[in-house]
């Protein structure tokens, strides 16, 4: 396993370089990873709401094999959380940030 802290805020996908592994670009901060599969596990993490130190695999087909269940998992936990709010509120709006704030405190626990 190798370990990564990634700070808040968005970042984008940097792929490799002649001087540098693919990484993670936030605001003024880089952080390099592995290989490029790892890089877009961690990107996929970030994105559901996972910060701090992550654990992530080294072996390229693992880290593919978990970004696409995590992928899945995220999925059906918003789709979900779609139909349960749709049957409580017509407001698009309001919907949209009720999923946000149940996908949060779900991968947060």
């Amino acid at each position: 396993m190798d370990y990564y802290s990634l700070p808040e805020g968005k970042c984008t996908f940097v792929p490799k370089g002649v001087f540098h592994g693919p990484c993670l670009k936030f605001k003024g901060q880089e952080i390099e990873f592995r290989h490029h599969e790892q890089a877009e596990l961690g990107l996929a993490l970030h994105e559901s709401g996972l910060r701090d130190t992550l654990s992530l695999p080294i072996e390229r087909d693992l880290c593919v094999e978990v970004r696409t269940a995590w992928g899945d998992y995220i999925q059906s936990l918003k789709r979900t959380f779609e139909e349960e709010v749709a049957q409580r509120t017509p407001d698009e709006e309001k919907s949209e940030a009720a999923v946000a704030i149940l996908l949060r405190r779900a991968v947060h626990g």
